[in-house]
């Protein structure tokens, strides 16, 4: 059986970078069985990744809880032995402030990704283009700039992947590694670039069935934001230059030839914030949430 599993964080549309409510996106991806076999076949994947956020930072006044629904669709064709991708994300947001208990939902299309993926080898090169499609000037309950539906920027991503079998088990491996950085943003605010490393290991079950584990770490970089000069209610920006740890064990229940359903829980064990207040102290810690994604795969 093909390798099932690999971090394809840039089909993911914002998967190198913390996603907004402080966790990482879960490391959950079908890249091994979206392999197309041959030109202009065609690979639907669609996904919802669940994320209750409960985040207090110590000492601070500001108490939110949210409730994220992200549901992906990504397209995929493949011609001169490149494979093609388009991402769009649909994304709800039901925020509420607890001190006041007043509760805002936001609804809509979230940043789109291009992409594309070529192998050499043992080697997959993996590009894409993240647009800001996504609205990013809604009026926030919440004054956070990361809740927004899109960043507003434009990303750059790039990748490298390598993976193979494990014959005596017959299982299969992989380890990727892929940078995310914004190469055109708005005046007052720029998503911070982010460089993450993922390995997995696939193990294949009775009846079309696949054990996965993933293991992630994701550093991201501090946003530049300064969106407090126009709007003082947004106060200094705590909310990225994070380093997040997360196990993401999950199932494949292969169905015939053309047809996959997936499960993961993405659980962060480890999270730091490396942001510094102008005293020189360091923030709490983001509170991250586990993200629980499913998916499911089609060939045709």
């Amino acid at each position: 059986m093909k390798t099932l599993l690999s971090l394809s964080l840039l089909l993911a549309a914002a998967a190198a970078q913390a996603c907004p409510c402080g966790c990482v996106r879960a490391p959950a991806d079908t890249l091994g069985l979206r392999e197309l076999q041959a030109d202009g076949r065609f690979v639907l994947d669609f996904r919802q990744d669940t994320i209750d956020q409960d985040e207090r930072a110590l000492g601070a006044l500001s108490h939110i809880v949210a409730h994220h629904r992200i549901q992906t669709l990504t397209l995929e064709t493949s011609g001169a032995g490149i494979t093609w991708g388009l991402s769009l994300p649909y994304v709800r947001r039901e925020i509420t402030a607890v001190s006041s208990g007043a509760t805002q939902t936001l609804e809509g299309l979230g940043d789109v990704t291009l992409g594309a993926r070529k192998s050499f080898g043992d080697f997959t090169v993996l590009t894409g283009l993240k647009l800001p499609t996504g609205a990013d000037d809604d009026q926030l309950l919440v004054k956070r700039r990361y809740l927004q539906l899109g960043t507003g920027s434009t990303d750059f991503l790039l990748g490298l992947r390598y993976g193979g079998d494990v014959e005596a088990a017959g299982g299969s491996w992989f380890a990727q590694i892929q940078g995310q950085v914004a190469v055109a943003s708005d005046d007052r605010f720029t998503p911070g670039s982010a460089v993450g490393l993922t390995v997995g290991y696939s193990q294949p079950l009775p009846g079309g069935l696949s054990l996965i584990l993933q293991a992630a770490v994701v550093r991201q970089f501090r946003d530049d934001n300064t969106q407090y000069l126009v709007d003082p209610g947004y106060g200094e920006d705590f909310e990225s230059s994070t380093r997040v740890v997360s196990l993401t064990p999950g199932l494949a229940w292969q169905v015939g030839e053309m047809t996959s359903f997936q499960a993961f829980l993405s659980d962060p064990r480890s999270v730091r914030n490396y942001a510094r207040k102008d005293d020189g102290g360091v923030i709490n810690p983001i509170h991250a949430s586990r993200v629980l994604s499913v998916g499911l795969t089609h060939r045709f």
